[in-house]
C-alpha cells in the first residue's frame, strides 16, 4: 500500500510449518531485517488474488507469502500460500528462495 513503508505499522507472521505466530513490522525483512524499501520488492498477481502478494529481498534473496486479511478477510492463509504457488515459482525464478518452506516443502 502507499506509504506503508513509513507507516510502521506491524503484521502477524504465521509459521507455514508449525502455525506459531508473532507480531513484526511491516517493510522489514523477516529473514534478515532489511529495512530500504528499494531492496524490498513485492510481486503481486493483480485480479486473480488480489489479497496475496510475494515480499522478497535482494539482501538475502528470500521471500514470503503475505496474505493481507484487510483486503479479504475470510482469508484462510494456509490456502491461499498454496494457491500463490505461480507468484512463488516466479519469485524462485528472480533467484529468491522462500523463507520456510510449508510442511509439503513448497
Amino acid at each position: 500500500e502507499p506509504g506503508e513503508e513509513l507507516s510502521g505499522s506491524r503484521q502477524r507472521l504465521v509459521c507455514s510449518r508449525c502455525l506459531a505466530a508473532l507480531g513484526f513490522p511491516r517493510m522489514v525483512c523477516a529473514g534478515c531485517g532489511e529495512t530500504d524499501a528499494s531492496r524490498l520488492p513485492i510481486y503481486e498477481a493483480g485480479d486473480w488474488i488480489p489479497h496475496v502478494r510475494v515480499e522478497g529481498c535482494e539482501g538475502c534473496r528470500r521471500f514470503l507469502i503475505s496474505v493481507d486479511l484487510r483486503k479479504h478477510p475470510d482469508a484462510v492463509p494456509p490456502v491461499d500460500e498454496l494457491a500463490a504457488m505461480p507468484l512463488a515459482l516466479h519469485a524462485e525464478s528472480l533467484g529468491l528462495r522462500k523463507t520456510m518452506p510449508n510442511l509439503m516443502g513448497l
